[in-house]
């Protein structure tokens, strides 16, 4: 079976690069708060799109501290008010938004019955409002999603959600036995106690299970944490169970191996995330995926890198996807390279630079989901040496250290 790549939405600006690319990955993902707030264009993704689709219900949210769930903006009183798109999640899942943005909710606050029944209907309906009068729309079997997912919250430090968790898991899978359930694991619980958390899970016989690692940064983690992390992965294929990494890159080609159905990712970003939400920054820097090393880097960072490669050692040892191929020219790699970050005369990246990236950092990922798994072990091992050399070869062996610590996996 094929390693199943699935695209996570962040915002409709990234909706774009989706339409023009719909071949580089298998399946869209979208957050609930994102469909609340925006279901008209949301709707109009999908049905375009035709490709499957499923929800990330966000029931999550609820638990956290309830400042995350206020909105940066004040009325004219100066008073913050609660995000809208919560608001209108908590009147589907709980009949009630009043606590949105001002309590939190605990674990004795939850009916899982009445929970699991209304998250799994929002899924099915979520774009029932923004489609009235369209039954073209409406009624496209496109707009039906793929799965649906149990609520779910994350466990805490003395995992004081798992009762609740576990219980809304059974109550969605009462309701429809395909459901799939969402796992929040920590660092610590991944290294002290993940299986015991996810036999939990596996006692309700769900049969698809996405993990989510808080902070699992493959290309830092410990050879330790990757070997309880594939551990794991091996344990709940053993048993029958889909298992897919939530937030991934390409260390999940490695783990397909180790039985990992698939791997879900953002558009350049979203390979790992925090419990915590990030709040404020604003519009990160474009990022380029360098596919020597599988990960993204900042793009200054890869020019100081790059600058002194033969085009043509470019396109054989990095990168030869129809970006990469249309930025170079006489002028040599500095000039293809600045492309990536590109700057207007306010000093800002432009709009060039950002579609840049990200059409190449689709390319490439689909290229390495594609090839990688298909390759024998010589094969696979062959091929990050040849990764490493050439970081080797440009005095870069220090940027190559995660590369001889996925080869021990292979």
């Amino acid at each position: 079976m094929s390693l199943e790549q699935v695209l996570r939405l962040g915002t409709h600006a990234e909706a774009e690069f989706l339409r023009k690319l719909p071949s580089t990955f298998d399946c869209l993902m979208m957050n609930c708060n994102l469909v609340a707030a925006t279901p008209a264009a949301s709707a109009a993704l999908v049905f375009g799109l035709e490709k499957p689709y499923f929800l990330d219900p966000f029931t999550h949210a609820f638990a956290l501290p309830h400042r995350f769930l206020t909105s940066k903006s004040k009325d004219r009183d100066a008073a913050v008010r609660p995000k809208s798109s919560f608001r209108k999640l908590a009147e589907r899942y709980f009949g009630n938004a009043d606590f949105v943005g001002r309590s939190s909710l605990k674990p004795t606050d939850i009916d899982p019955a009445a929970l699991a029944k209304s998250v799994l209907d929002y899924q099915e309906t979520w774009y029932f409002g923004a489609t009235e009068g369209d039954e073209a729309i409406r009624s496209s079997a496109a707009m039906k999603p793929t799965l649906r997912i149990a609520p779910y919250f994350i466990l805490g430090p003395n995992q004081e959600f798992l009762a609740a968790n576990i219980e809304c898991v059974a109550a969605a899978l009462a309701l429809d036995r395909s459901a799939a359930a969402i796992i929040p694991l920590s660092l610590r619980s991944l290294l002290e106690d993940g299986r015991d958390v996810v036999d939990s899970y596996v006692a309700t016989g769900v049969t698809k299970m996405f993990l989510w690692i808080e902070n699992f940064d493959e290309d830092l983690a410990s050879l330790e944490l990757l070997t309880r992390y594939v551990d794991l992965v091996s344990y709940l294929n053993g048993k029958s169970i889909s298992v897919y990494n939530l937030f991934g890159g390409f260390f999940s080609c490695i783990a397909h191996d180790k039985g990992l159905s698939g791997f879900v990712h953002g558009l350049v970003y979203g390979e790992n995330k925090s419990f915590v939400p990030v709040v404020g920054g604003g519009q990160p820097p474009p990022r380029y995926y360098m596919k020597p090393r599988h990960i993204t880097m900042g793009v200054s960072e890869v020019e100081r890198l790059l600058s002194d490669t033969a085009a043509q050692d470019y396109l054989s040892k990095v990168c030869d996807c129809t970006i990469c191929r249309g930025v170079l020219n006489a002028n040599g790699m500095p000039d293809a390279l600045s492309k990536f970050s590109e700057l207007n005369a306010e000093n800002k990246f432009t709009p060039r630079a950002y579609a840049l990236c990200r059409f190449h950092f689709l390319l490439a990922r689909r290229n390495e989901v594609e090839q990688f798994p298909r390759l024998d072990k010589a094969q696979k091992l062959s091929f990050l040496n040849e990764n490493i050399q050439f970081l080797d070869d440009l005095d870069a062996e220090d940027l190559a250290g995660h590369l001889r610590t996925w080869q021990k996996f292979i």
